[in-house]
């Protein structure tokens, strides 16, 4: 738990330079016994106790900024994070007072991330009266599971060629491992891509990456082959008011069945995410993560692969479709959600899967009650491999 401020700035001041201001600082000392190239640990006081920590610098693109930034210092190219770690209570406005010192420095401006309040106060403008209301945001999420006996060693390469042949909006245009994701596609390339998903000395290997609409964003995560999880997760968010266009929703079925069938997903699904309680999902940490039950709702897409559809396949009823012996059934042409889903579906032919096979839930809760009764074999976690301390999987040669 970290009491969190973000400083933006509008020029690129140095870790040096920001030492400096430390020095000048009553009170304040850089700990000389943490080395980071990315940030300094910050002591107070003379019994020099733990105060805060400042990370950065990070380089922070435009299209990167919060909507509350963009509106007061658009020209912002570097964030430095200000947190107080721990229960150092007492030691939070000390932070706060360095991180206005430093934004002051820059010419810069402090967004506190509990509150989202911007320091100092920006002049307040008349906003001009909205024509039309803004449409209520509705996301696609698309997500594989791969299992690791399954995973074809290029895996990344077959991903970004699909995405280029089936859907250019999928292939990245940033990605990285936190935000602000700090690489580009045009200049990293496929190479950069996956040496960036491969670097982990935990070999618990992930990458995130940002995309050009009408796609908005997605991520990979590899397995936990340590705690047993044998998936590695495929997961892709798309601007639902978008896929009223008919050719951008083939498009995207193309990309889905694509992925599906020849990265080999055992498990695949497209949702129109409800926000009030997206927590819902296949895959649940409850240490170890696990398949905790399919979702007890119907969805908009369902594919199961060749094994998973022997157990599930009489489920998906007659209008499911063979793929390279999987089995996809779209519950409705244009994406809906699963109020409306339900109504399209009927509520004879409801449940979609017998009830057995889903986790329980309740209302406001993101962790499941229980998992579910009846978990198919292949999606069982496997006897978790022997790893030293802080190893997630063995090596895998990329």
């Amino acid at each position: 738990m970290s009491y969190d401020l973000t400083v933006y700035c509008p020029g690129s001041p140095t870790l040096d330079q920001v030492l400096l201001l430390v020095g000048n600082t009553r009170g304040l000392h850089a700990d000389p016994s943490v080395s980071k190239d990315d940030g300094v640990v910050i002591l107070r006081g003379m019994k020099r106790g733990y105060s805060f920590t400042v990370d950065g610098k990070f380089s922070v693109e435009a299209e990167d900024l919060p909507e509350e930034i963009t509106a007061v210092l658009p020209e912002a190219t570097t964030m430095f994070r200000v947190l107080v770690e721990g229960t150092q209570e007492a030691e939070i406005p000390h932070g706060v007072r360095f991180a206005r010192k430093l934004a002051k420095a820059c010419h810069g401006v402090v967004l506190d991330e509990q509150t989202a309040e911007i320091w100092p106060q920006p002049r307040t403008v008349k906003a001009p009266a909205r024509t039309e209301p803004k449409p209520e945001r509705r996301d696609v999420w698309i997500k594989w599971l791969i299992l690791e006996e399954d995973l074809p060693t290029d895996f990344l390469q077959g991903y970004l060629r699909i995405a280029r042949e089936v859907l250019p909006e999928g292939v990245p245009v940033r990605f990285g491992k936190y935000e602000p994701l700090q690489f580009r596609f045009d200049s990293s390339g496929e190479e950069g891509f996956i040496d960036e998903f491969y670097n982990d000395d935990s070999n618990g290997w992930d990458i995130y990456y940002k995309n050009p609409p009408p796609v908005r964003y997605g991520n990979i995560e590899a397995p936990q082959l340590s705690a047993g999880n044998p998936f590695t997760r495929i997961t892709l968010v798309v601007d639902g008011h978008a896929l009223a266009d008919s050719a951008l929703r083939s498009a995207l079925r193309r990309f889905f069945l694509a992925v599906a069938t020849e990265l080999g997903a055992v498990y695949a699904s497209a949702e129109v995410e409800r926000y009030q309680d997206m927590g819902r999902v296949p895959i649940f940490n409850m240490r170890p993560p696990q398949w905790v039950g399919f979702q007890p709702y119907p969805l908009w897409w369902v594919w199961a692969g060749p094994r998973l559809a022997l157990d599930i396949g009489r489920f998906l009823g007659p209008s499911a479709e063979e793929h390279n012996g999987g089995l996809f059934r779209a519950f409705s042409d244009e994406p809906l959600d699963r109020d409306a889903l339900t109504d399209v579906v009927g509520p004879e032919n409801l449940p979609w899967i017998p009830a057995e096979y889903s986790a329980t839930y309740t209302d406001g809760q993101m962790a499941p009650l229980a998992v579910a009764s009846v978990i198919p074999e292949i999606l069982r976690n496997r006897e978790p491999l022997d790893l030293p301390p802080g190893i997630y999987n063995p090596p895998r040669k990329p």
